[in-house]
């Protein structure tokens, strides 16, 4: 099913420095497919993840079931688990609360967020997300 399409523009580029001048790039908009059933934020939080997790393809679907792509509910609160896992990423604060501290990573963010998420497949991989682990079959 086709739905809404919204654009994504990924990061902007370098500038180029041409004779002394900064000319600005600009990178024609690319139009991605949207879920009729998704928002606006929500496509644009899933193409961030295939972009910046490209070399962890499963993640996606992995993000899509702990979170539907949400970082917020619709009262502006961090999406929270009954078990205490926050954000579009579903980081466990008792587990890894404190690292993403010591880190820099301010989890209540999208960015903090999925910063986290990127040091928990390096030190766990995907079996951190007990999604991960249904949607594999307990393999």
């Amino acid at each position: 099913l086709l739905g809404l399409l919204v654009p994504f523009r990924p990061s902007p580029p370098e500038p180029l420095i041409v004779h002394a001048e900064v000319k600005e790039v600009v990178e024609p908009i690319k139009a991605i497919e949207c879920d009729k059933n998704m928002t606006i934020d929500q496509c644009r939080i899933r193409e961030r993840i295939r972009t910046e997790f490209s070399d962890f393809p499963a993640f996606v679907e992995t993000i899509r079931c702990e979170s539907g792509f949400r970082q917020f509910k619709s009262d502006g609160s961090v999406i929270t688990s009954h078990t205490a896992d926050v954000g579009v990423a579903q980081i466990n604060v008792p587990h890894w609360g404190e690292t993403a501290k010591q880190l820099g990573y301010d989890i209540m963010t999208e960015d903090g967020n999925l910063l986290m998420a990127r040091h928990v497949l390096k030190v766990q991989g995907l079996r951190a997300w007990v999604c991960y682990n249904n949607l594999a079959g307990g393999r």
